[in-house]
């Protein structure tokens, strides 16, 4: 995701009665300019938010990228030589919804003749969740001028479990080739193990099971080299491409094969059918060839999809195809499709961009892609997840009672949610179903759906996060008492621009001392005193050498945490239900620290702003700026996820 940072110096222009006032921008908080409402919504569109996985910065970047489950993988390459091409070092995983990573290192043959010959590492990677399966070179090297480099197993065709950490050989395979020659390829493989392999040599195809002790030989009756690729088919068969294009499904009861496609390339396999890709897009084929006449190139699924393609069937939005487009003609842009057994197709998603994508990947809910972006010196190689889920209208209803007005143009009030979604997607919650739940990110928070199967009348059916506790803490909760400790702490500043121009506004964890996490750095009831503390970008705690203790006094006590809030505040949560439709407890949650004068920069000016932590949002008051903005929201949003998906990798 491109980061958005949106703080720069507000301005309010004051005009007549009759004339929209304009709406600026504060510390953290996009506003918009005054307009009619957002645009309507396509309701069989999906909405178009990605979420970074992994980032590169190399002269190729990843050859192999997939996703299977909640796991998606990936290559890491070198570069051999200056004509030799890049080769494998590595396998890298994440899964995205606990944020578990797993590296698996190749074996390599290392090259050092700049004549002939090429280094070689992993190959034919295939994921298939829990389970990843690749080949690799073996210790016999090939020739003079090759070296060996072990990996993390010994193996020229491995397995590894992702649930479980343990790999190895698959022995039923490995025993195929005992010349250690790595001339076994991977060409797909199940959830449960089985492993679709081709022998170089031979023109038929090998079935061996990670756990299983023999392989079994499947007869194409093709010459050596003949055989391109292959997938497992439904009822229990295989399907192939030859060296001619012409696609086959095999028939198990008997020798032989069906002709059921020409002009084939990239075989997927599906539950229900076997997909290919031809000039004119992707080809569909479903049934059994002895009942159902063969048609001659299947029948087209999904008209004008490019090579770059992916299909996945009954999934929650039915049978989707996902693909690239790119060239001279067209921009480069990802589009994803539901299509039917009649030929029908419905857009689902249509995106473009500048950067160059390839290799799309789908798996029931998610697309990932690989994007391109040039720069000087290497290209940046950046993995991108979407999730293909349609958003709760209820969070829609929440957002239109707030800031629906504000984005109208009908009031000038500072946003309690954002002028416009940033993230859609699935997380983490134990509680929830599947253990998941939906969330929508805006730059003042999350909004989430923790039990969608509730009265969704419910004011509390959409809550938002408890994101300050979090990131002063330390720690990112994926249940309603699981939590796991960040590995980077968050120094993002509450207020005002990026870290790299704000230098001494205080981060999230600079309040951990004076943040009441579990019941620790309560104040005494100090209601009609001054605000007249500061802290500092380090959370040290001083009496405000400034004047401007006179501007605040606290007003309430929240015996609740043990903390004060001014009265500058108090005013702005006591309108809250008037003004925005929502209790204020229910917004902020209860104070965890006392209120600070410290110091923001805002588009490179220095100014004064008091702040205050709440368990869910962060208030800011700063004085410099117009009435009606003076008190705002930090963008906790925007900080809680590039805290959570960009800086703890």
């Amino acid at each position: 995701m491109k980061k958005r940072e949106t703080m720069v110096l507000p301005l309010l222009v004051g005009l007549l009665a009759s004339v929209a006032m304009l709406i600026m921008l504060s510390p953290g908080v996009t506003r918009a300019a005054v307009k009619a409402g957002p645009p309507a919504v396509d309701s069989s569109a999906l909405e178009f938010f990605t979420r970074t996985v992994a980032v590169a910065q190399s002269e190729t970047g990843p050859n192999w990228l997939d996703v299977s489950g909640n796991w998606v993988g990936w290559t890491e390459t070198a570069i051999g030589c200056g004509h030799c091409g890049s080769f494998v070092t590595s396998l890298q995983f994440e899964n995205v919804l606990t944020d578990q990573k797993a590296q698996i290192k190749s074996s390599t043959w290392g090259y050092i003749y700049s004549a002939s010959g090429r280094p070689v590492g992993a190959t034919s990677v295939k994921l298939a969740a829990p389970y990843v399966v690749w080949t690799q070179p073996g210790k016999t090297l090939p020739g003079d001028g090759y070296s060996f480099a072990e990996g993390d197993f010994d193996c020229t065709i491995c397995y590894f479990d992702l649930s479980t950490g343990e790999g190895g050989a698959i022995e039923s395979l490995q025993k195929l080739d005992p010349s250690d020659s790595a001339s076994l390829t991977v060409l797909d493989m199940t959830a449960d193990g089985k492993v679709l392999a081709k022998l170089a040599g031979s023109g038929n195809l090998w079935v061996g099971a990670i756990s299983g002790v023999a392989a079994t030989e499947v007869p194409t009756y093709l010459a050596p080299g003949e055989l391109q690729e292959a997938v497992f088919a439904p009822l229990g068969r295989y399907a192939w491409i030859k060296s001619d294009g012409s696609v086959y499904l095999n028939d198990p009861s008997g020798p032989g094969s069906f002709l059921i496609g020409t002009g084939g390339e990239k075989l997927v396999g599906g539950n229900f059918y076997t997909f290919w890709h031809t000039d004119a897009g992707i080809q569909s084929y479903q049934g059994d060839p002895r009942s159902l006449p063969p048609t001659p190139n299947g029948r087209l699924a999904v008209p004008g999809a490019s090579y770059d393609y992916d299909v996945q069937s009954t999934t929650p939005l039915g049978d989707i195809a996902a693909w690239e487009t790119s060239g001279v003609d067209q921009p480069a842009g990802l589009n994803v499709v539901s299509f039917d057994s009649s030929g029908n197709t419905t857009k689902l998603l249509a995106h473009t961009q500048d950067e160059a994508i390839r290799m799309v990947s789908l798996d029931g809910d998610k697309l990932v892609y690989m994007e391109m972006q040039f720069t000087p010196s290497f290209p940046t190689f950046a993995i991108q997840l979407v999730w293909l889920v349609r958003s709760n209208p209820v969070f829609q209803k929440v957002w239109d009672k707030a800031d629906g007005p504000v984005a109208a143009g009908k009031v000038a009030r500072s946003w309690l949610w954002g002028p416009q979604a940033n993230y859609l997607g699935m997380e983490t919650y134990v509680e929830g179903e599947s253990s998941e739940r939906l969330v929508r990110y805006y730059d003042k928070s999350r909004m989430e759906v923790n039990h969608p199967a509730t009265n969704s009348d419910d004011p509390y059916y959409v809550t938002n996060g408890l994101l300050v506790t979090e990131l002063i803490a330390n720690q990112i909760q994926l249940g309603d008492s699981e939590f796991i400790t960040a590995t980077v702490p968050s120094t993002l500043p509450v207020a005002g621009d990026p870290r790299q121009d704000n230098p001494l506004t205080p981060g999230y964890q600079a309040l951990r001392g004076v943040s009441s996490l579990h019941g620790e750095n309560q104040a005494p009831n100090r209601v009609g005193q001054s605000v007249d503390q500061a802290i500092d970008v380090n959370g040290v705690v001083s009496v405000d050498p400034t004047s401007h203790a006179s501007l605040a006094k606290y007003a309430a006590y929240a015996p609740q945490t043990g903390h004060n809030i001014p009265d500058l505040f108090w005013t702005y949560l006591q309108r809250m239900q008037a003004d925005y439709g929502f209790d204020w407890t229910f917004v902020m949650g209860y104070p965890i620290s006392e209120a600070y004068w410290t110091q923001m920069r805002v588009n490179g000016q220095d100014m004064p702003v008091m702040i205050q932590a709440y368990q869910r949002r962060v208030l800011t008051y700063t004085p410099g700026f117009a009435e009606g903005w003076q008190v705002e929201m930090g963008n906790v949003g925007q900080h809680y996820f590039e805290w959570r998906y960009e800086l703890n990798k």
